[in-house]
């Protein structure tokens, strides 16, 4: 039986629930949480942000991003610039 896109698309979304239990019950997800949620609120700047490559990796990949962690000039720039302005570096960038 091959399975297709769509096909895995739609068992997932029809099971998110069960697979978001699942996700969140990995021992390496639940560490990776764990840390985020106690290390977030120590960051003071981008820079702190940055340069801590757990926050960052974690952040990065809970938005799809994770193909960028090692490109810190630019996640430093995407933050910098924020997201008020449609010209906002952030609001220029394609989906990924």
């Amino acid at each position: 039986m091959t399975t297709t896109t769509l096909s895995s698309y739609l068992t997932v979304s029809q099971n998110l629930t069960r697979y978001q239990k699942m996700v969140a019950a990995d021992p390496t997800i639940k560490t990776a949480g764990d840390y985020y949620k106690a290390n977030i609120g120590k960051v003071k700047s981008i820079a702190d942000f940055v340069g801590n490559y757990r926050l960052l990796s974690y952040a990065l990949k809970s938005y799809g991003l994770s193909d960028h962690v090692n490109d810190k000039a630019l996640v430093t720039k995407v933050l910098q610039g924020g997201v008020t302005s449609s010209k906002a570096l952030a609001n220029t960038l394609s989906d990924p």
